[in-house]
């Protein structure tokens, strides 16, 4: 298992480097310390990654200034790597994910998650700074910036290795130059923790160790609405070395154990696209599941999503659907025939309707079809198609199908019914696409 790297461009034509590395939910990871090549050939972030990437599908990047992406930037500020969060997020195709942000990287993440509340599914902060302290940072790194890197990796890394902080004190000189870190520093201090924050309204976990900062971490865990702060045994303050019970608490947030039931089914194979193979996309997801969660608690919540998890797998298996990945409250699959991507989805909203006749919390699903030719790689899909099954997703309401024109072209004459529903100009996208609304109850 190898990271795959790829490049795509910011907001403002700003070239970003970013990795996508496993399978399983999505997970965004977004750090300001050194750069994404650094992180895999040093052992001891590389074991780190390597845990999460066994029970997540892992998406990081270099933001603008570091490592492999643009470094002649004139904007080295967490507004600017927030920019460089949306367009790695649309790039990997994750419509909702779950972001994890380390150390500095805290104000970026938050900065993109108060502004895309659909997108975010969870948020995960390790160690995160405050504002105060990087004042001081920014004027130590103009002044001796090789000194501040060896002060920065013991301090980070007081039980390590020495190997270790030399490594560390070399990929920080590596990913970046003195002025861009005082620069990012400098940023960051102008940051109101207090006022955005409270901005962030999905489920958040502050992360870290129980000798570092505990009052400091409790002060931001009290500032998120839906925050909750757990300290992990050690010194260290990056998540490694020791960085299993980590992994575990960062999975029991995200991704609760199901069971008898994988949250991904273990890849595409056997029914998975060879190379320009067609395929018919189909995305689903829960309407308002940010609302039940607050309203329901962690464990009534994860009981609804059990349904939803049984109910989709049962409707996959029956009309042939190769299960891509689970996303906590939706699914990506894809079909050999768009004829069973329909039927699978008109059974799913049947399912789900009979269900909801007698259970206490109902459960409104809606489903995007769109058919193509999408890259297959690492046991997940990728591309054009994939993208706009997601986008197509995400102009229905709960109870609905949405499909492109192409299915509906690739299902004419079995019986389907279909409703006009008109263009819309995905994002992203330069045309418009005319949808369709698969009308299930006729």
């Amino acid at each position: 298992m190898d990271p795959q790297f790829r490049f795509c461009a910011s907001a403002d034509g700003t070239r970003i480097a970013y990795a996508v590395y496993g399978n399983g939910p999505p997970l965004l990871s977004v750090a300001l310390s050194v750069s994404m090549d650094a992180h895999f050939t040093i052992p001891e972030p590389r074991a780190f990654l390597d845990a999460l990437a066994s029970r997540a599908t892992l998406v990081m990047f270099d933001a603008r200034g570091m490592g492999a992406s643009a470094r002649d930037v004139d904007d080295p500020s967490p507004e600017a790597a927030a920019h460089d969060l949306a367009a790695v997020a649309d790039a990997a195709g994750f419509e909702r994910f779950t972001l994890f942000t380390d150390g500095a990287a805290l104000a970026a993440g938050a900065q993109y998650a108060a502004e895309h509340q659909d997108r975010i599914d969870r948020v995960v902060a390790w160690a995160p700074w405050f504002p105060a302290d990087y004042r001081e940072l920014a004027a130590a790194a103009r002044d001796d910036w090789s000194y501040l890197r060896r002060v920065v990796a013991g301090k980070d890394y007081p039980d390590g290795p020495v190997s270790l902080q030399r490594a560390w004190s070399k990929a920080m000189k590596d990913t970046q130059s003195a002025e861009v870190f005082a620069r990012y520093r400098e940023a960051l201090a102008e940051v109101d923790l207090d006022v955005l924050l409270p901005r962030v309204t999905a489920p958040a976990l502050v992360l870290q160790r129980e000798e570092r900062r505990r009052q400091d971490m409790m002060r931001v865990a009290g500032l998120l609405p839906h925050g909750e702060v757990r300290f992990i045994a050690g010194a260290a303050s990056p998540p490694f070395p020791g960085h299993e019970p980590i992994v575990d608490a960062v999975f029991e947030f995200i991704a609760p154990p199901v069971p008898g039931a994988p949250l991904r089914s273990g890849g595409l194979s056997p029914r998975g696209p060879a190379a320009g193979a067609s395929r018919t996309i189909f995305y689903t997801d829960i309407e308002g599941n940010t609302d039940m969660l607050q309203r329901l608690g962690d464990d009534a919540w994860r009981a609804v999503l059990r349904d939803h998890e049984r109910i989709t797998r049962e409707l996959l298996r029956a009309h042939d659907g190769a299960e891509v990945k689970a996303m906590g409250d939706g699914f990506m699959a894809s079909f050999a025939s768009a004829t069973s991507a329909v039927e699978c989805a008109i059974g799913l909203q049947r399912a789900f309707a009979s269900r909801n006749k007698t259970a206490a919390e109902r459960m409104l699903v809606r489903v995007g079809l769109n058919a193509g030719e999408p890259i297959s790689e690492d046991d997940d899909l990728f591309g054009t198609a994939v993208t706009m099954a997601a986008r197509i997703m995400g102009q229905g309401s709960g109870g609905e199908i949405l499909a492109s024109d192409v299915v509906r072209a690739l299902v004419a004459g079995k019986g389907f019914v279909f409703g006009d529903r008109g263009e819309f100009v995905p994002k992203g996208f330069d045309e418009g696409v005319r949808l369709w609304d698969v009308r299930w109850q006729e």
